[in-house]
């Protein structure tokens, strides 16, 4: 009878421990499952505060934003006094161009100039015209022109552009002839050069360049 009375109470103790065993795992997965899904929810809250912060500094970058970036560039006083227009816009910069109500009106000069507002705040003034800005290759591949906002790149040789006239213009082209600064190249690549200005006439309706070469524009 003892012995019956001692195997209950043995059996009623493993019982009871394995309960409380199972009981603080159960305890212990739950707790678990709720850190994981509270670090999910932060998670997830983060990635949308960033979306939202993204959204708005894109919302937030339209044209007046650059127009005003721009005046203050400029220190223009009183920006009534010119007229502002959007020559190309993407998320990432805002070109415009300048003209003065002033020079306007007394018959002169049209464009102040022609500037790319970035994002960031960052100003460019724009030397070289907006459909020429790009990289520009020859069908063969030998030839290879990129153009920046005041730089015409042809390997291996980088000239800074300092002014462009436009020497001839019918309805199908437009030829520039672009200035540059000597003396910066001369300090750059340490030659002696005979400076030409660069020639180049641009196709209105194929959207080509002639440097002597035709050549077709590969990015923007």
């Amino acid at each position: 009878m003892k012995r019956i009375i001692l195997l209950l109470f043995v059996c009623i103790c493993l019982t009871s421990c394995s309960q409380n065993s199972t009981d603080s795992k159960d305890n212990t997965t739950k707790k678990d499952t709720q850190e994981k899904s509270s670090e999910t929810t932060k998670d997830d809250s983060k990635q949308e505060n960033n979306n939202q912060n993204n959204d708005k500094q894109e919302s937030d970058f339209d044209d007046d934003t650059a127009i005003n970036t721009l005046v203050n560039y400029l220190k223009i006083e009183n920006k009534d006094d010119f007229v502002f227009n959007t020559l190309a816009k993407n998320n990432d910069y805002i070109n415009l161009e300048v003209i003065s109500k002033e020079l306007l009106k007394k018959g002169g000069l049209e464009s102040v100039g022609n500037y790319s507002v970035s994002k960031n705040g960052t100003v460019a003034e724009m030397i070289v015209p907006d459909e020429l800005i790009g990289s520009w290759l020859s069908d063969d591949h030998s030839v290879s022109y990129i153009i920046g906002y005041d730089t015409i790149t042809v390997n291996p040789y980088q000239y800074s552009i300092t002014e462009y006239n436009i020497t001839a213009e019918d309805d199908t082209t437009i030829t520039y002839e672009f200035y540059w600064d000597i003396d910066k190249f001369v300090e750059q690549y340490n030659l002696n050069i005979n400076p030409q200005p660069v020639i180049i006439e641009y196709n209105k309706q194929d959207q080509t360049i002639n440097t002597g070469v035709m050549l077709h524009k590969i990015t923007n």
